[in-house]
């Protein structure tokens, strides 16, 4: 199954790349998080979905056979490729004035703001991820360099 047309699809770089923050905007830039709030069946399916997005888009990161990662200089490009997709809801969330979930107005600025900056945080992690998929790649070719120097 993890060979098949479908697995290789869902498991596509692009497509994964692209459906976490398309989730995200979903999620948070339209009545959804509301309608999550008074309905527990659609709360579980919201984080179902959002658990599922991040498997996918990690997959090409972190992945190992049937569906082989990415080459290490294309990990790094997807990564920091996220970085500014995955910060549009964030910045949303604190640049806004209104108040886009359900919450007590005096306090859900503020937290809303701070739910900004938690989903902003998450360029940290890619960036770590990012530098660590560098440096991983640069090892591999001095290793490659050194092998080659010896066998000569």
């Amino acid at each position: 199954a993890g060979r098949s047309r479908a697995a290789r699809l869902a498991g596509s770089p692009l497509l994964a790349w692209a459906l976490l923050p398309a989730l995200q905007a979903a999620v948070y830039m339209t009545p959804v998080l509301r309608i999550s709030a008074r309905d527990e069946t659609v709360h579980a399916a919201v984080h179902a979905a959002l658990l599922a997005a991040a498997l996918l888009f990690w997959r090409p990161v972190l992945g190992a056979d049937p569906m082989p990662r990415l080459a290490p200089l294309a990990r790094v490009g997807y990564l920091l490729a996220a970085m500014p997709a995955s910060d549009v809801v964030g910045v949303w969330l604190i640049a806004s004035a209104g108040l886009h979930y359900p919450h007590d107005v005096a306090t859900g600025i503020a937290d809303q703001r701070r739910a900004g900056a938690v989903m902003l945080s998450g360029s940290f992690v890619l960036g770590v991820a990012a530098l660590s998929a560098a440096w991983g790649w640069v090892q591999r070719d001095e290793l490659r360099t050194a092998l080659r120097e010896r066998a000569s």
